[in-house]
């Protein structure tokens, strides 16, 4: 029986040759979950199957897995999440019941919306400079707050925050704040 579930990152696009390398040559069960993407090609709508979680794979941990030093030389692979330098990391078992739950045997996410007019990507609110934010949870500065000297590149923005007793600047993804 597994211990849990463990995750690997790897390079782009490379999900299915980690996942036949984990089932071929080291007996390790490992997927990725899939999501149907519709969108439209010259007016007419198609549908693709992507990642859920692009570079991405999941796999069950075997009992007698002590360490990933024989699973470093996956093609494909970048980066196996740990506990340690050598265990590999179990995710939290709600996570693993969601992941279960959600997908169909294909590994096809197939968890209906609650609402059929909810959206499943939200957009980030346009944050205009001068305007006064708070950092959220996950982030260094969690709770502090700022004020938004510029728009970066790639969704980023600069802040300006007293700290120490001086004032300091940092970029940070526009999804780590929210205005105040």
């Amino acid at each position: 029986m597994p211990v849990g579930l463990g995750v690997m990152q790897t390079y782009s696009g490379q999900e299915r040759r980690v996942i036949s390398e984990l089932r071929l040559r080291k007996q390790i069960e490992a997927f990725c979950p899939l999501i149907k993407h519709t969108f439209t090609s010259r007016n007419q709508p198609q549908s693709r199957l992507a990642p859920l979680f692009p570079s991405y794979v999941f796999y069950k941990i075997p009992n007698d897995m002590v360490n990933t030093y024989d699973l470093r030389f996956i093609t494909g692979l970048n980066h196996i999440l740990l506990s340690d330098r050598i265990r590999p990391a179990v995710l939290p078992i709600d996570f693993e019941d969601a992941l279960w739950a959600g997908t169909d045997e294909e590994w096809v996410w197939n968890e209906p919306l609650k609402n059929p007019d909810e959206k499943i990507f939200h957009p980030i609110p346009i944050i205009p400079s001068g305007s006064r934010v708070r950092f959220l949870q996950g982030s260094a500065f969690c709770g502090l707050e700022g004020i938004t000297e510029t728009a970066c590149a790639h969704d980023r923005l600069r802040i300006l925050f007293n700290v120490l007793g001086g004032e300091r600047s940092v970029e940070v993804a526009r999804a780590d704040v929210e205005l105040v």
